[in-house]
This record gives structure tokens, C-alpha cells and sequence, in this order.
């Protein structure tokens, strides 16, 4: 990737429109890297690839439910089943534990 490429897409990942915009908002990002260097780019684009956003996780939210409500037809589930296994994913989030099986589908 050129180094032109790579600051448009760490631009665009921040928020901002120049290098002197994202020291200023992302410090963490940029304090004690020379940014003349196209190492230090990849390594910030780097870091932001594997930053998730808000967005993201709504975003990822919302298709994990459609694709339970896409199970639910599958398996011929009630929806009721549905939103149950959706509130065990819910409250698994705050364990970091999750196992639904299709017989928690079941009504």
C-alpha cells in the first residue's frame, strides 16, 4: 500500500483531514512516532483496524439477531424461543460465555 493510501484510510477511520488534526484528537495514536515514516503509518492503521467502534457493535448486534430470527424460521422455532436465546446472548455478554444449542430453541 502506498503511504497516501494508508494516511486517507487512517483519516478517514479518526475522523479528521490531515496529520496535524489527528495529533490532536488521537495522541495515543500518534505521540512519539515520526510520521514522515511509512512504518509508523501502518502501525497506527494497524492499531485502528482492529479497533472496533460503537457503530461497529450495534451494527454487529443487529445481524446476530436477524440471524437468529433467520435460525427460527430454519429450524421452525417460536419467535418466544428466539428472544430467549437473545436474552441468554445478552446476559452471556457480561460473562464471556455463550452456548445456545437448537434444543434452546425449542419451545
Amino acid at each position: 500500500m502506498k503511504l497516501q493510501v494508508i494516511k486517507t484510510e487512517v483519516f478517514k477511520r479518526v475522523g479528521v483531514a490531515e496529520t496535524t488534526a489527528l495529533k490532536r484528537e488521537r495522541p495515543d495514536l500518534t505521540q512519539g512516532r515520526d510520521l514522515r515514516r511509512k512504518a509508523q503509518w501502518l502501525s497506527i492503521y494497524s492499531l485502528l483496524r482492529d479497533d472496533l467502534t460503537l457503530n461497529d457493535l450495534v451494527r454487529e448486534e443487529q445481524e446476530l439477531k436477524q440471524s437468529l430470527h433467520r435460525i427460527e424460521r430454519l429450524a421452525g422455532t417460536a419467535v418466544v424461543a428466539v428472544e430467549k436465546a437473545w436474552q441468554i446472548i445478552q446476559w452471556s455478554t457480561q460473562t464471556d460465555d455463550l452456548d445456545i444449542t437448537l434444543a434452546d430453541l425449542r419451545l
